[in-house]
C-alpha cells in the first residue's frame, strides 16, 4: 500500500514538473504600448494604458496561450523607482488577417494571434519632473528566429516612455492595427508602412532599435537600470552575421526613413526575423516620449502569377492643365485575366506637380 502511494506521488511530481517547463514554451513574437491621457489636473493626470501582445499560433507550444490579464509597472525615468503598477484586462483576442489580393500566406505557416489589454478605470499619475516609463515582460520568444542568438531562451520587454504630466495634454503615438502584409518576400523589396498616428500633432522620429530581452524568466514587470533609455533593459543578442545595421541580411540592407517611418526590406533567405521600431515624439524641439513595437516577420517566397509587361513612354501631348511631359505605363493582359499592381507615385522636387490617372481600354480582336 505504501509503495503504491509513493509511486503515485512520484508520477504526479514528474507530471507537474513537465507542465511547469511547458509554461515557458516559445510563442511571443511582439507587442507595443499605447498611452492615452484622459484627464489633466494641476497635480497630475489620468491615463488609459493599452498593451498589444502577439503570439505565433503555428510554431509556439499548444500549451502557451494568451494571458487573461497583464500587470504593467510604472517607473521614474531617472531613479527607476517603481511609482505604481496597473492591472490590464484582456478585452480583445483574435487572429491577424494576413494577405492582400497580390499574395496571401498559408495560415498553416503564418498565423499571428493578437491580444489587446487595457485598464478599464483611468490610472492617476502625479506630476514628476523626471518623467516616466512603463514596462511589461513575458517569456519566451519564438525559437525559430534566424537573426537572434538562441531566441527560445530569450524573453521580451515591451517598453514606452511618457513625460511629466505637468507638460499638459499628451498621449503617445499609436502604431495602429497590425499590418495585413506583415511578412517579407524573399529577394523582393518590401515597402512597410505602419499606420502610426499622434493625437497631439507632435513631431515623430523613427529608428530601428535592438529587440529587448526580459529580466529573467518571469512574466510581469521589472525595474530597469542605467542612465540611457536604450539600455534600461538588456538587448537580445544578434545571431552571427546580423546586427542593428544588418537586421535581416539581403541587399540593400533593411532601412527606415527617420522622418516618415517607411521601411524597405529585401531579405535573401527564407525564415523568421525579429526587429523593433522606436518612435520618438518631440515637442518644441524637445523629446517628450517614445513607444516601440517589437515584431517578428517571416520571409516568404511570395509566388504570384507572371507579372504583366510594362512599357514607359515620353509623350509631349499633355492635358491642358499641365506644362510638362507625361510618363505613361501600359499594361497588357489577356481577356478575363486579373492583375495586381502595387504603385508608389511621388515627386522629388517640391516645385513639381503630380497628375495621375488610371484608365482602361477594351479591344475587340
Amino acid at each position: 500500500m505504501f509503495k503504491k502511494y509513493l509511486t503515485h506521488i512520484i508520477f504526479l511530481s514528474v507530471l507537474i514538473s513537465f507542465f511547469s517547463k511547458k509554461t515557458y514554451a516559445t510563442h511571443i513574437v511582439g507587442g507595443d504600448f499605447k498611452i492615452t491621457m484622459t484627464n489633466h489636473t494641476g497635480s497630475g493626470a489620468s491615463y488609459i494604458f493599452q498593451l498589444r501582445l502577439y503570439r505565433d499560433d503555428v510554431n509556439g507550444s499548444p500549451l502557451a496561450t494568451m494571458p487573461l490579464n497583464a500587470t504593467v509597472g510604472i517607473y521614474d525615468a531617472v531613479t527607476h523607482a517603481q511609482i505604481s503598477t496597473v492591472d490590464l484586462s484582456r478585452n480583445s483576442l483574435g487572429f491577424v488577417n494576413l494577405g492582400d489580393p497580390c499574395y496571401s500566406p498559408d495560415p498553416n505557416v503564418i498565423s499571428i494571434e493578437e491580444g489587446v489589454f487595457t485598464n478599464t478605470t483611468p490610472k492617476y499619475v502625479p506630476n514628476n519632473s523626471n518623467g516616466y516609463y512603463i514596462q511589461y515582460q513575458t517569456y519566451a520568444r519564438n525559437g525559430v528566429v534566424l537573426n537572434m542568438l538562441d531566441p527560445g531562451s530569450k524573453g521580451i520587454t515591451i517598453f514606452a516612455m511618457f513625460p511629466n504630466p505637468a507638460l499638459g495634454q499628451n498621449s503617445s503615438p499609436d502604431f495602429g492595427a497590425y499590418p495585413n502584409d506583415a511578412y517579407f518576400c524573399v529577394n523582393n523589396t518590401k515597402l512597410i508602412n505602419f499606420p502610426i498616428t499622434d493625437p497631439d500633432g507632435d513631431v515623430l522620429v523613427y529608428s530601428f532599435v535592438n529587440p529587448l530581452n526580459s529580466v529573467g524568466t518571469s512574466t510581469g514587470t521589472q525595474a530597469g537600470s542605467g542612465s540611457n533609455p536604450q539600455n534600461f533593459y538588456p538587448s537580445c543578442p544578434w545571431a552571427a552575421g546580423y546586427s542593428l545595421n544588418n537586421i535581416i541580411g539581403g541587399n540593400p540592407t533593411m532601412s527606415i526613413n527617420p522622418s516618415t517611418g517607411e521601411i524597405l526590406a529585401t531579405p535573401s533567405l527564407l525564415g523568421y526575423f525579429a526587429f523593433a521600431i522606436r518612435v520618438e515624439e518631440y515637442r518644441n524641439g524637445v523629446k517628450i516620449g517614445e513607444v516601440r513595437r517589437d515584431v517578428q516577420y517571416k520571409s516568404e517566397p511570395c509566388v504570384t502569377a507572371n507579372p504583366p509587361s510594362l512599357s514607359l513612354n515620353n509623350n509631349t501631348a499633355v492635358p491642358s492643365q499641365l506644362n510638362n511631359n507625361i510618363d505613361s505605363v501600359s499594361v497588357g493582359v489577356y481577356v478575363d485575366d486579373s492583375i495586381c499592381l502595387d504603385l508608389e507615385i511621388g515627386v522629388n522636387d517640391p516645385a513639381d506637380s503630380l497628375y495621375a490617372m488610371l484608365t482602361s481600354s477594351d479591344f475587340d480582336l
